[in-house]
């Protein structure tokens, strides 16, 4: 329902809605019932994800009323800024994969609304916090010891091992994708 949602967002048919969402469901990495409670995390990044975009794309394309006080300006479309910064939040603190949300993001800006989206102030208003809860969180991912992980952490003793293991995560969902449609 939330990928079709954002589609029709994106001003696309209902069948595009429709075909988004048997894309989702149809991604390398889904996942049946029995194993949800360990991947739980996959189902809240997606959600939050899917979340963040749909109030970042109410927000980008409210209609501005100039002149008028907040409250008659549309509260609402505050609201909108207020919960793509949440979102966003929760869906970095659910899986590491989140990271992708602002590039994401920023795609969806250009295709739906060209480079000039990004000569209005709403639009560095919205991106600037999502950017930095990014940068923060990469950095506290990259930084922090966790002894549980391995080599992720990023420090000089361990570096190719970490970036093995980095390139590992970031290679490995694409071959499986490219293995399902060939």
């Amino acid at each position: 329902a939330a990928v079709s949602a954002l589609a029709r967002r994106l001003g696309q048919s209902r069948w595009s809605g429709f075909i988004a969402g048997c894309a989702f469901a149809l991604y390398p990495f889904s996942f049946r019932a029995v194993t949800w409670v360990a991947a739980l995390f996959h189902v809240m990044v997606a959600a939050w994800m899917l979340a963040a975009l749909i109030c970042a794309l109410r927000w980008i394309g409210a209609p501005r009323r100039v002149g008028m006080p907040l409250a008659a300006s549309g509260m609402y479309q505050h609201l909108n800024l207020l919960l793509a910064w949440v979102f966003t939040f929760a869906a970095l603190f659910s899986a590491e994969s989140a990271v992708l949300l602002v590039p994401l993001l920023i795609l969806v800006l250009i295709v739906t609304y060209g480079w000039s989206i990004f000569r209005q102030r709403r639009t560095w208003l919205l991106l600037l916090p999502m950017i930095a809860l990014t940068l923060g969180f990469s950095y506290l991912f990259l930084t922090l010891p966790r002894p549980a992980a391995g080599p992720l952490t990023l420090r000089w003793e361990t570096l190719p091992a970490s970036l093995a293991v980095i390139g590992q995560g970031l290679v490995y969902p694409l071959v499986t994708l490219i293995r399902r449609l060939t």
